[in-house]
């Protein structure tokens, strides 16, 4: 399994791929360094509340813009260049259980998914609160969440089907920003509002104008059921496919 890990981490750490995650992570970052320098440069001292801040550094930058296409990007390619390249055969030739690659692939895309998540995350938010720990903590506790979930339904899709990457385009634009901002009941089905939802049990002062349906206890428990369902998923597809 170690093997295998080592092996996809490789692949994913590419220069060109990696260059382009790392600069997806640390966009947040960025904007919010710029954002402050012409704040400093221009004498500006009547900003708006924090929490107001950080809802948008968090709730829109991360979790809306950057984070969900990061993941998407490291775990679709997880099986999906093997796929199409045909060298995922040499794998499943192999006399070990399915298991043993799913697993390692899924530990090494969202191990390097979450890494530059909080990354991105943490330095932004440094900057933005001058150093608040409690607010550091609760915003990555909530990427964390989200890398998970979306790291193992990515990481399902890139292996059903040929054209994950624009599918799941289509997913976190229609059902993680569309329907579960106009529709209550999908927010119980949404891992950016786990995300929320968790973010806000540590500090409750943010997101507090925000409708989150989720309890953090349930937020947690969705987190579990997607990630076992989709790796249960994405075993039986590899087991069951016709490679050639």
């Amino acid at each position: 399994m170690s093997a295998i890990f080592w092996l996809s981490a490789r692949q994913l750490t590419d220069r060109r791929r990696f260059l382009f995650v790392l600069g997806l992570a640390s966009i947040p970052a960025l904007l919010i360094g710029l954002l402050l320098s012409i704040d400093a440069i221009s004498g500006v001292s009547n900003r708006d509340p924090i929490e107001d801040e950080i809802g948008f550094m968090y709730g829109v930058l991360t979790m809306v813009a950057t984070l969900p296409i990061m993941v998407l990007l490291l775990t679709t390619v997880n099986f999906g260049d093997e796929v199409e390249d045909r060298t995922l055969i040499y794998l499943v030739a192999k006399p070990i259980s399915r298991w043993s690659i799913v697993l390692p692939k899924f530990a090494a895309s969202v191990g390097i998914a979450t890494g530059l998540g909080l990354f991105g995350n943490v330095v932004a938010m440094m900057l933005l609160t001058e150093g608040d720990l409690g607010y550091v903590a609760a915003t990555s506790a909530g990427v964390v969440v989200a890398t998970l979930c979306y790291g193992a339904v990515f990481t399902w899709a890139g292996l059903a089907f040929k054209h994950a990457l624009p599918l799941g385009l289509v997913y976190v634009v229609i059902w993680e920003i569309v329907l579960s901002s106009a529709f209550a009941g999908a927010r119980f089905l949404s891992v950016r509002h786990f995300a929320y939802a968790v973010t806000r049990a540590i500090d409750d002062t943010l997101f507090s104008d925000l409708s989150i349906d989720v309890s953090a206890g349930g937020a947690l428990g969705g987190t579990a059921v997607v990630i076992v369902v989709f790796a249960l998923l994405t075993e039986r597809h590899l087991r069951r496919m016709d490679i050639p």
